[in-house]
């Protein structure tokens, strides 16, 4: 929740530094961070979810396409969520199952500018969206949903993009059938960045997940293709094409190559992959050929350029933004303080760091200096001691977390203990010789709390030399 401050104060320094009319989209996957809810944040992670809606709305979006993830608290919650909305939620194949009709917008019309720019959008299935009977809810497979949508878009809109939450095989299989959408903004597909790529005459590009970047594409639209040095690239490839033939002219002695050297898999592998490319640089050059027949020399074409930026903490944060943010935090401390309980009656793995401080005094009195044992009260200072959004960084056994009446949380265990980093240590405790715990840690344990939007400055293995607990 933090990032969205930071993105509100570069949005709005970028359309006041650019003083040219802005688009704000996004492709969906915003409203919870996991495939599923568990039963005891389910309160939490839905005001959370309204949370970052107040916060979209505050700052200015236009559209947002539903992915597969928004619809895991259920249709009728993402209904309340759009109610709560300035901007459209968009689909075009979220349909109900009677009439077929969009049960959201399929698609929205947004004047910037002397441009009609058409967004439209799709949600991908999968087996964790479920819907109730009641609902009269499904997903239509987009190529039936598609089509109708571009053509209408095609007869109002200069500039169409498609918030896609689809594989990414089909987004470019949708570049081949339908060159009138000119962007593809993905989502859900894998956690990275992608600068635009141009597959056909459409740009298909992606950001990071859950707000952790921000994608600035500024855009010279001029009603006509992107700009590319078709023509070079096409040279380019045929006289990639020629090298291919002469090679594989070579093989042309054999009667059939994939027979005569079966007993020389090296040069069995060799020929294939001349025949791979020499296929793939055929389907290319044809594509560029169509492609240039369709184009209009005598027009300037359109032109863009793209940037990321990562949401580092140490990035201003937009003060209306935060009020929003500490709102929210203000609210899941409450519902947290109703909800944790705490099995420590004596069955639970974890034992606190001070009966592990018995035997291993030397690094006990290490992790007392550090940081880790005072993750709790950090909490407690900002009066967050009972999100559970925040909670499982900052106490020892949260991959057991069962949490307790917080109130009566010992105080052993209100730290990030030995048990955190090495394993619950009641076994280990109860008999030490045949139970041993791993004294190395592997930097994806630190890394579950210790992510790039939390602390940007994580180095694991200088992280691990400050807390000097390696010697026995």
């Amino acid at each position: 929740m933090g990032g969205l401050s930071k993105k509100a104060f570069q949005f709005e320094k970028l359309i006041d530094q650019e003083k040219i009319p802005a688009l704000i989209l996004d492709s969906g996957s915003l409203l919870f961070k996991n495939t599923e809810l568990s039963i005891k944040q389910t309160e939490q992670e839905q005001v959370t979810a309204f949370g970052i809606v107040k916060s979209y709305n505050r700052i200015g979006y236009n559209a947002v396409g539903i992915a597969r993830e928004d619809l895991i608290a259920g249709l009728d919650f993402l209904k309340k969520i759009s109610e709560a909305s300035d901007f459209p939620w968009i689909s075009a194949n979220l349909v109900d199952t009677n009439t077929k009709s969009p049960i959201f917008q399929p698609n929205v019309l947004i004047s910037k500018g002397s441009i009609t720019v058409g967004v439209t959008a799709l949600t991908a299935a999968d087996l964790f969206v479920g819907f109730k009977e009641e609902d009269h809810a499904t997903i239509l497979p987009w190529r039936e949903a598609l089509p109708g949508v571009v053509e209408e878009l095609r007869q109002k809109a200069d500039l169409i993009i498609l918030l896609s939450n689809l594989p990414v095989k089909d987004n470019r299989t949708i570049t081949e059938l339908y060159p009138e959408i000119d962007i593809i903004l993905q989502a859900g597909v894998n956690s990275g960045n992608q600068p635009p790529q141009l597959f056909n005459d459409t740009l298909i590009c992606q950001t990071g997940k859950q707000g952790k970047q921000i994608g600035i594409m500024k855009i010279n639209w001029q009603n006509t293709p992107w700009g590319t040095d078709k023509e070079g690239q096409l040279d380019k490839n045929k006289k990639s094409l020629d090298r291919i033939n002469w090679q594989l002219s070579k093989y042309e002695k054999y009667k059939d190559p994939l027979v005569v050297l079966q007993d020389n898999p090296a040069r069995l592998a060799i020929y294939k992959d001349l025949v791979f490319r020499q296929k793939k640089l055929e389907e290319e050059i044809n594509k560029l050929s169509v492609q240039i027949a369709r184009s209009t020399p005598d027009k300037t074409p359109s032109t863009y350029t793209n940037r990321f930026m990562a949401m580092e903490t140490s990035l201003p944060d937009h003060k209306d933004v935060t009020a929003i943010v500490d709102q929210l935090n203000e609210e899941l401390n409450r519902i947290g303080k109703k909800q944790i309980s705490r099995n420590e009656n004596g069955t639970s793995p974890y034992i606190g760091s001070e009966n592990c401080a018995v035997c291993h005094e030397y690094q006990s009195t290490s992790w007392k200096k550090s940081r880790h044992a005072r993750a709790y009260e950090t909490l407690a200072n900002s009066n967050q001691q009972f999100n559970l959004d925040c909670l499982p960084c900052h106490v020892t056994g949260s991959g057991d977390l069962d949490m307790g009446d917080a109130v009566n949380l010992s105080k052993s265990f209100q730290a990030v203990g030995c048990e955190n980093c090495h394993g619950p240590g009641r076994r280990h405790a109860q008999m030490p010789a045949a139970v041993s715990l791993p004294a190395q840690i592997p930097a994806a344990t630190c890394l579950k709390c210790h992510t790039d939007d939390r602390d940007d400055n994580f180095d694991f293995a200088e992280d691990v030399r400050k807390l000097n607990c390696l010697p026995i």
